[in-house]
């Protein structure tokens, strides 16, 4: 069988164009994200909202938006809120970069902004008072939370360590993670904005409908092609 035969042939069935497609797109996330084997992770809570959010909610995270992960070869390559805010450099609403980590390395993953670095020994002044940094690692923080992670029970007086970071936030997909909070039953689903549901639900007909989608186009390209043929023929 030649190539040109099986173009025709691959074309003849839309499910075979649509798992391509889905192929394609799962390769160029894996290339991107460098991470293995879970490139991507569900905003599960409100922690990372912002109320000054941006047309349709994109560019900040909500609860349901698939982050596609980013490998971190060295922790010098995080930017921290604190250094972001010197040289101007924002990411998903605020300064600085969104890490994704397992505390103590756990199961949960915690998508919140990486603040400042600290050194072991170093002195902390918060809102639960002046404490000593136990290790090095960042502190870190939702963009909706009132506390750092440190101050209260997410990771209290523990900076978090190089080794606990699974990755950095690359991208964001919108949306798209809001079917799993419903499947696990997330008390989160109720604080989900409504467009955001609405165009969710878009996005997931569009998703499930594509093989139709495509064998319409084709069909389209094909009478297109024949109206073509006809009309150099007549020409001719």
């Amino acid at each position: 069988m030649n190539v040109k035969s099986l173009i025709k042939k691959i074309l003849k069935n839309p499910g075979i164009d649509a798992l391509i497609i889905f192929s394609i797109l799962l390769g160029a996330i894996y290339a991107y994200s460098g991470v293995w084997p879970q490139p991507l992770a569900v905003v599960e809570s409100t922690s990372m909202m912002h109320i000054d959010n941006s047309p349709f909610y994109i560019g900040t995270l909500e609860p349901g938006d698939i982050v596609v992960l980013k490998v971190i070869k060295d922790p010098s390559e995080i930017i921290t809120w604190e250094k972001g805010r010197k040289i101007g450099y924002k990411s998903f609403g605020d300064f600085g970069d969104v890490i994704v980590y397992r505390r103590y390395n756990g199961s949960v993953l915690i998508v919140h902004r990486a603040i400042k670095w600290v050194n072991k020994g170093d002195v902390i002044i918060d809102s639960t008072g002046i404490w000593r940094a136990p290790c090095s690692g960042f502190i870190t923080k939702g963009d909706n939370n009132d506390f750092t992670d440190q101050e209260v029970s997410i990771s209290y007086h523990m900076p978090i360590r190089p080794e606990w970071i699974v990755a950095k936030v690359g991208l964001e997909i919108p949306y798209l993670g809001i079917l799993k909070l419903y499947f696990i039953g997330s008390e989160y689903v109720n604080k989900i904005p409504l467009l955001c549901k609405i165009l969710g639900g878009v996005f997931y007909a569009l998703i499930f409908s594509s093989p139709l989608i495509i064998e319409g186009l084709i069909r389209v390209y094909k009478k297109i092609t024949l109206w073509l043929e006809k009309r150099r023929y007549l020409m001719s």
